[in-house]
């Protein structure tokens, strides 16, 4: 596991984290909703599906916990923002809300329980 995820957990955050060879997602179940933090694929792998079977691994674990959706966000200030939320849309999230400089965007989680 990454260090980083080693110094969240450490600082008592609840954020979980599910890593592979492709990348990882860092996500935390909220009473509400699934909340993805971060979605990283190393650059080779992009644009291969690697990203959404992250969050599908993720909403799995939102699903048993009788989650309906998930929430991701898209900071309108930084670089990468034109490819976050064009990967976002692409994997059916909906903006619902803009907010101080941020898109918030969410899907229904699919699936039984």
């Amino acid at each position: 596991m990454m260090m980083w995820a080693d110094y969240i957990r450490e600082l008592g955050l609840s954020t979980e984290f599910i890593e592979n060879e492709f990348g990882f997602i860092a996500y935390e179940l909220k009473p509400e909703f699934l909340h993805i933090h971060e979605v990283y694929t190393r650059p080779e792998f992009r644009l291969s599906g690697h990203a959404i079977g992250l969050i599908e691994e993720a909403e799995a674990f939102a699903r048993r916990a009788g989650l309906k959706f998930s929430v991701v966000s898209c900071a309108i200030i930084t670089k990468t923002m034109p490819n976050n939320l064009r990967a976002a849309l692409a994997v059916g999230f909906v903006p619902y809300l803009a907010d101080g400089g941020v898109i918030w965007l969410r899907r229904e989680i699919k699936g039984e329980a």
